[in-house]
């Protein structure tokens, strides 16, 4: 058996009826919360912008739980464009270009969220065509290349580095992400539907599994000639942490 000590009640006080100090003492105090919501609230935009850098993306959708009276805020598009500046992806400029394909700027947020930790360079096990993979942003996309390998000359490289596409992930207007691998099947370049699960910013290590796909076979344009692929297969990728290695 556990015993529990119940703490006494004690008697009230006659001298205080309702409304009495005690009463008016938590009234001033839910007074001074309502104040102080209502002064960040009647705060310029630009005010609020640079006040939200010290805080993350998910914060900021905290406080439109927690106070009502923070709605506005949690939902200003000068905030989330602070947002997508404090993660540092990509230049302001550039976050303008994007935004305009964007429903929001915290949908633009929510892509550079998902996709950021993929940013860099893998190494891929099999050395086949070069096993060095470069993950860049594209345009509302980001985009994974093979480097490959060539023979360096007297003076270096005889010609530009040549690449080759491994992976695609492009953002839909809400933020949500749309996966594709690049393939190729008798000497034809082809594009793979996929998935992307939930990316962990200390993950080092890609990994890519086919799986038979359920329902029904939907169609994808062939990036040559413009026929239509039909596949029974899906992609998923998804990434771990191994301590001690970053690879693919």
């Amino acid at each position: 058996m556990v015993a529990m000590a119940c703490p006494l009640q004690e008697k009230p006080d006659p001298s205080l009826s309702y409304g009495g100090p005690l009463e008016i003492g938590t009234h001033e105090e839910l007074d001074a919360q309502y104040r102080s919501s209502s002064f960040l609230q009647a705060l310029p935009d630009d005010v609020l912008a640079v006040i939200s850098k010290f805080i993350c993306p998910r914060d900021v959708c905290n406080l439109s739980l927690c106070c009502k009276s923070l709605i506005g805020f949690a939902i200003s598009n000068k905030v989330w464009f602070s947002q997508c500046e404090r993660l540092g992806a990509l230049k302001a400029e550039d976050l303008i270009l994007w935004r305009k394909s964007m429903a929001s700027y915290k949908a633009l947020c929510r892509f550079l969220l998902s996709v950021r930790p993929l940013i860099g360079m893998w190494v891929h096990q099999n050395p086949e065509l070069g096993n060095v993979v470069y993950a860049m942003w594209g345009f509302l996309s980001l985009v994974a290349c093979r480097i490959i390998s060539q023979e360096l000359g007297p003076q270096g490289f005889n010609s530009p580095l040549l690449w080759a596409p491994v992976f695609e992930t492009i953002s839909e207007s809400d933020g949500s992400l749309v996966f594709y691998l690049h393939g190729r099947e008798i000497d034809q370049d082809y594009f793979y539907p996929g998935s992307l699960k939930p990316i962990n910013k200390d993950s080092n290590v890609l990994l890519f599994e086919v799986e038979p796909r359920r329902g029904e076979i939907q169609d994808f344009d062939r990036i040559t000639e413009g026929k239509l692929l039909q596949t029974k297969s899906s992609v998923n990728i998804h990434m771990e942490k191994v301590e001690g290695e970053r690879g693919r």
